[in-house]
């Protein structure tokens, strides 16, 4: 049976759980973000003017200037058209898979795919095939029906990493929907960039994109946010029950999280 441990300090890079001190290994803040003191004093002065929790839905009076302002870095960051603020990256995975795949599409998904993605495909009741870890999938869909390949660009479990010219090709010949869980490759891969960096290389006409990234990982702080053209963007806007019924993620950290993310991207670049 799985148990709780609970935690009585920061998160990185020492941890405190029943007055014992560990060297934590199991931490997804990986630039230690979450305890940068920069980032608390920034977080600090925004508590003033905007409180912690955003006690409602971001269609009702959830939504602040700093979800909006996050969406429009983290799209100019990436290079893509928009962003849409979730309050986790699971329920962002669920909100857009769910909201934009239906039952007679096709879904293409790695086999070792993240749970959030393999229960967002359940959820859809869409046809769909598990193809091996790390390859181009062998099947392809009715030339009459909708397809969309899914996967994880950094797998967390092993860290091993995806082909992305490989599953651009599939996309371009079968007319399908790349989307991409982005969550242990964000702010470590790519200049920071992650995947967003290796799909400006894609050769020939590339397929429709969609990325999801958490802010739980490299950026220490919390929540998911869905990037891609800005139709798709607003569609789910319109159209995502994971985003319109939930409560707004707390409203300060993670605008400064990605600042940092910026200043550590840059200091790497500088030392190559």
């Amino acid at each position: 049976m799985r148990k709780l441990e609970d935690r009585r300090s920061s998160q990185w890079p020492q941890i405190n759980i029943n007055d014992e001190r560990f060297l934590n290994f199991c931490s997804n803040d990986y630039l230690g973000m979450s305890s940068n003191q920069r980032v608390l004093d920034r977080v600090g002065r925004e508590l003033k003017t905007f409180g912690f929790g955003s006690a409602g839905a971001a269609l009702l009076t959830g939504r602040c200037t700093l979800h909006s302002e996050l969406e429009v870095k983290l799209a100019t960051y990436t290079g893509q058209e928009s962003a849409l603020l979730f309050s986790s990256g699971y329920l962002a995975n669920l909100g857009a898979i769910c909201s934009l795949v239906g039952k007679k599409d096709w879904v293409f998904h790695d086999r070792l795919n993240h749970a959030s993605l393999i229960d967002a495909v359940l959820m859809t009741g869409s046809r769909h095939r598990r193809y091996p870890h790390l390859m181009v999938p062998s099947n392809t869909s009715p030339m009459d029906k909708k397809s969309y390949l899914i996967t994880e660009s950094v797998f967390s479990m092993d860290g091993d990493k995806i082909c992305l010219n490989s599953l651009g090709k599939y996309c371009v010949e079968n007319n399908s929907t790349l989307y991409i869980d982005d969550a242990h490759g964000f702010g470590v891969l790519g200049e920071g960039q992650g995947v967003a960096f290796e799909l400006k290389k894609l050769s020939g006409e590339c397929p429709e994109i969609l990325i999801m990234i958490t802010l739980g990982k490299a950026l220490g702080s919390s929540g998911g946010v869905v990037l891609g053209p800005k139709r798709i963007i607003d569609f789910l806007t319109q159209n995502s029950r994971p985003f319109i019924y939930d409560t707004a993620p707390p409203t300060s950290g993670s605008r400064r999280g990605l600042r940092g993310l910026v200043y550590f991207a840059r200091v790497a670049r500088s030392s190559n």
